[in-house]
């Protein structure tokens, strides 16, 4: 083996991926601090040596489900949060060290890492959802200075619907 097959061989082992991380960024974080959070793990990123391929600034967004975390000793339930993502290129050992540095992130309470491919990623936003609320009817109340009707017996109803029908 020639000096140059040795050197492909080592470039061929730190060859580098395409990933994807997506995060919440807790709402809690004002929203003028966002940014701030954001481009702080754009840089964590490009720390270790990533290249950023796209990124979508984080937005507020409603979670599909309640996020339990836990801040400062107690629980705490997140139903919105701020998302966002980045897709980028890197060494295989770098992202373990990627996944590192985003776990200490204290306002970051979930974010997932993927591998990905190169080509043009898509957010299809979904429809918002309706909360349907439901509204407990009472009996109507009697108009003031009437008084309520009276219930109508079956043999009323009877005679009154074959009143109306023959004519």
């Amino acid at each position: 083996m020639t000096e140059v097959d040795s050197e492909e061989k080592d470039t061929e082992d730190v060859a580098t991926r395409v990933y994807e991380v997506g995060f919440h960024i807790a709402p809690s974080v004002p929203e003028e601090a966002v940014g701030a959070e954001g481009t702080a793990i754009r840089d964590a990123l490009l720390k270790e040596g990533a290249q950023v391929i796209a990124e979508e600034f984080p937005k507020s967004r409603l979670l599909s489900y309640g996020m339990r975390v836990r801040v400062g000793g107690r629980y705490v339930m997140y139903t919105n949060a701020y998302f966002g993502w980045i897709k980028f290129e890197a060494a295989a050992d770098a992202v373990r060290r990627i996944e590192e540095a985003l776990r200490r992130f204290e306002r970051v309470p979930r974010f997932i890492l993927v591998q990905t491919i190169r080509g043009e990623t898509m957010t299809v936003p979904r429809a918002p959802r309706l909360e349907v609320k439901r509204v407990r009817r009472e009996a109507p109340q009697a108009v003031s200075g009437q008084p309520a009707p009276a219930p109508v017996s079956e043999v009323e109803l009877e005679k009154s619907l074959e009143k109306i029908i023959a004519e």
